[in-house]
């Protein structure tokens, strides 16, 4: 097996263990008292998506999905509906960066190479912190110098899931270096 393909399995593998470790964790504290503490995972994600649909009871990350439809039925402007669906996408990556590390496992077992996920990669990372510091900018105030309210910053919020799936995404693509040229 050469170092090419090797690489690709274990890009695989650590993608996919990332879909079942924390991927966001939400910390809300009101003046420096904390109120809510919650890590989700790709895992977490699916299994909300299955108890909201009544496809498999599950307590594992259906408080997300409850908040995420209440406030999508309350809102009434255009962009509180965007600021929604961005969230969702964000909340969506680990269920992405799994598909791309199966892909990356089931080309690495079969002899392929790496074919996507870099601009995946490099895209996600800005539109998720832009997105969430908007939404943190439209929902706080500074009060006294001080910001009181929904203070979302994606570095602060990743967790060990994200950061283990956005290396898997540069292992695979660092596969490239070894690959076999073939002759023609």
């Amino acid at each position: 097996m050469n170092l090419e393909r090797i690489m690709l399995i274990v890009a695989g593998l650590m993608g996919l263990g990332a879909f079942f470790l924390p991927h966001l964790h939400f910390e809300q504290s009101f003046l420096g008292v904390q109120l809510v503490e919650t890590t989700f995972t790709g895992y977490n994600f699916v299994l909300g998506w299955l108890d909201y649909f009544d496809l498999y009871q599950s307590e594992a990350g259906s408080r997300v999905i409850e908040v995420l439809t209440r406030l999508w039925e309350n809102a009434t402007e255009m962009k509180a509906k965007a600021q929604i669906a961005g969230i969702l996408f964000v909340l969506a990556a680990p269920l992405i960066y799994a598909l791309y590390s199966l892909g990356y496992l089931i080309r690495g077992l079969i002899g392929k190479s790496f074919k996507r996920g870099i601009w995946f990669n490099l895209l996600f990372l800005p539109a998720a912190w832009g997105l969430l510091y908007w939404i943190s900018q439209d929902y706080s105030t500074q009060i006294l110098g001080r910001e009181v309210g929904l203070q979302l910053n994606f570095f602060n919020m990743a967790g060990i899931g994200y950061w283990l799936a956005f290396a898997a995404v540069f292992v695979a693509g660092f596969s490239l270096l070894f690959e076999k040229k073939k002759s023609a």
